[in-house]
């Protein structure tokens, strides 16, 4: 299950935990000039240490960020790489990356190396975010980037599943670099691709001037096993969109949840494989079932709805690092993200 996206997009019955919560998020987000701007030369990624980031270990975390001057758009990146929610899953079969370790500069260096080629990351004329400055969000806390919460699954055993508390400081950062932001685009992959969902509104808060809009690749929004699911949530103390109460129990509830929350012109995409073997495993459901809840969550974004599916027939997991391909009709991942981040009036659900 360490498949859950290792490393980027460029590799195309639980225990109960005790728990405390120093590490909660304040409400909203810090208003520009209460932080510092982020310093960085324009055109390069470069390592920047945020205070209030931390891995699951309590170590300090930091973001990459290539900043540019071109306009004042933001894309953000949320890396993915597996989930642990008790002391068997995050101690001895180890499904989530980093969570024991120090992320350093040096381990940003290492993931950007594999993963800086992708076409979401080109300054060339077709990139869809050429102009943008990015920002890389590192994985190590095993929560889907939303938790809030220190797990004590025993006495030397204990997760800083933070992840919401460091998109929240993160997010004060870089709206403080760039406060007028107009359109911020976040995308993630597994882990990442539903964190963006999950993380939706704490960007909001950060331009509340400007449109955010969301992709999440290989993360459809369908339930899982159900005890799975309620081990989870008690494990990294979740925040849904506002409304959603039957999130607690239904993860295919969400995307209801954040059409009725978007701002008028925010854009949703999901892209999938409709038997992704690595979400099946996960969510405890078959591959048969994984796929008819995905067509369903497919068929509910009809047009105008502000949200789509790319989906393709087939067990494996993720698109992003496959640009090149297309759905039966011809439609090529990298053309339709494209028009998810442009707001192409012609973008709309695809495949499988």
């Amino acid at each position: 299950m360490r498949g859950f996206l290792l490393c980027g997009i460029a590799l195309a019955g639980c225990e109960q935990s005790g728990a405390t919560k120093p590490d909660a998020p304040s409400a909203g987000i810090d208003a520009p000039g209460v932080v510092p701007p982020i310093d960085a030369p324009l055109g390069t990624w470069t390592w920047v240490p945020i205070d209030g980031m931390k891995c699951g270990n309590g170590s300090h975390s930091g973001i990459g960020v290539n900043l540019s001057d071109a306009s004042n758009d933001v894309m953000i990146f949320f890396a993915g790489g597996g989930a642990c929610w008790d002391a068997t899953t995050c101690f001895t079969t180890n499904t989530a990356v980093h969570v024991h370790e120090n992320y350093t500069q040096q381990t940003f260096e290492t993931e950007i190396g594999s993963i800086g080629g992708a076409f979401i990351f080109q300054r060339a004329a077709l990139g869809p975010f050429k102009d943008a400055s990015w920002v890389y969000v590192p994985y190590c806390t095993g929560d889907l980037h939303d938790g809030t919460n220190v797990a004590t699954y025993s006495a030397t055993q204990v997760v800083h599943h933070v992840g919401r508390t460091n998109t929240s400081a993160l997010i004060a950062r870089v709206a403080a670099t760039r406060p007028d932001a107009a359109r911020v685009w976040l995308a993630g992959v597994s882990a990442g691709g539903y964190g963006v969902g999950f993380v939706w509104d704490l960007a909001r808060l950060g331009w509340p001037q400007g449109n955010v809009h969301a992709l999440g690749d290989s993360s459809p929004l369908v339930a899982m096993e159900p005890a799975l699911w309620t081990t989870m949530q008690a494990s990294w103390q979740l925040t849904f969109p506002s409304g959603c109460t039957d999130c607690t129990t239904d993860l295919g509830a969400m995307p209801a949840a954040l059409r009725a929350t978007a701002r008028a012109g925010e854009r949703y995409g999901v892209l999938a494989f409709t038997r992704d073997q690595v979400i099946s495993s996960y969510f405890g459901i078959t591959m048969d079932v994984l796929q008819a809840r995905t067509l369903a969550m497919q068929s509910a974004m009809s047009a105008g709805s502000g949200q789509a599916a790319y989906l393709m027939t087939g067990t494996n997991h993720v698109l992003l690092g496959s640009p090149n391909a297309q759905t039966s009709t011809g439609v090529t991942v990298s053309s339709w993200v494209s028009q998810w981040a442009s707001g192409d009036a012609a973008w709309a659900n695809a495949g499988p």
